[in-house]
């Protein structure tokens, strides 16, 4: 910001020489070199004058621009849908697919959820897994290396079930 002030402070102080100079040169010298300058000098300082208005008053807070609505409820973070509806689709075909995206991100989620409950897997994983149900909590668990959770994808059903657990909670 300092560095923008001083650049602005610059500017203003050079515009009006710039003006100064090529009004003294039409006086003396009627050429079309002292027009050009004219020109240049009172388009200079027209930028300087735009930067202060520009700096006073910034776009964002202007008073006569209407001010931003607040963020609706059905306002959602579109790369973030996209990103997940990805991964959904590719979990249904691809074991590994499920495992590196839609799991964590299913895991995250119920995590919160039991969170706000005031239960932690890691210090109660058994009460995690009796509150998920035996089946949601084999899906959505931490990876163990077993060779079987990766052999294939989910289902779409399987995944709306463990959603759907997931959102009881």
């Amino acid at each position: 910001m300092r560095l923008r002030a001083v650049r602005l402070r610059t500017l203003l102080a050079i515009a009006p020489l710039v003006v100064i100079v090529s009004l003294a040169v039409i006086l003396r010298d009627r050429s079309g070199a002292a027009h050009v300058l004219t020109v240049v000098g009172f388009s200079y300082l027209a930028i300087a004058t735009l930067a202060v208005v520009r700096h006073r008053h910034p776009p964002e807070s202007h008073p006569m621009l209407p001010k931003a609505a607040p963020k609706m409820h059905g306002d959602y973070d579109r790369p973030l849908l996209d990103r997940l509806e990805s991964a959904i689709i590719l979990s249904q075909s691809s074991g590994s697919d499920y495992e590196r995206r839609l799991r964590p991100i299913l895991f995250r989620v119920a995590m919160g959820r039991l969170s706000a409950r005031g239960v932690s897997w890691e210090r109660e994983p058994e009460k995690v897994a009796a509150l998920l149900g035996a089946r949601t909590w084999q899906f959505i668990r931490p990876p163990d290396g077993s060779p079987e959770r990766d052999a294939h994808g989910r289902s779409i059903e399987d995944i709306r079930e463990i959603v759907n657990r997931i959102e009881e909670v």
